[in-house]
C-alpha cells in the first residue's frame, strides 16, 4: 500500500470510506432506537434530546474527519 493511498493511520481511502459508512449506519440505528424507546415510554423527551444531541455531535465529527 503506498503512502498516497492511505491516511496517517495506515487505512486506505477505500477502507476509510467503508469505516465512515458503517459508523454512519450505526448512528442512524442508534437514533432510530432512541426514538423507539421514547415512543414506547421507556425514556422521556429530555433523555431523547440528550441522546440526539450526542448523536448529532458524532455525525458532525464523522463528516469533518
Amino acid at each position: 500500500m503506498s503512502k498516497e493511498s492511505s491516511d496517517d493511520d495506515g487505512m486506505s481511502n477505500q477502507e476509510l470510506d467503508r469505516y465512515r459508512k458503517i459508523l454512519g449506519e450505526l448512528l442512524r440505528l442508534e437514533r432510530k432506537t432512541a426514538v423507539r424507546l421514547r415512543n414506547e415510554g421507556r425514556i422521556n423527551d429530555e433523555v431523547l434530546r440528550k441522546i440526539e444531541h450526542e448523536l448529532d455531535l458524532s455525525e458532525t465529527r464523522l463528516t469533518l474527519s
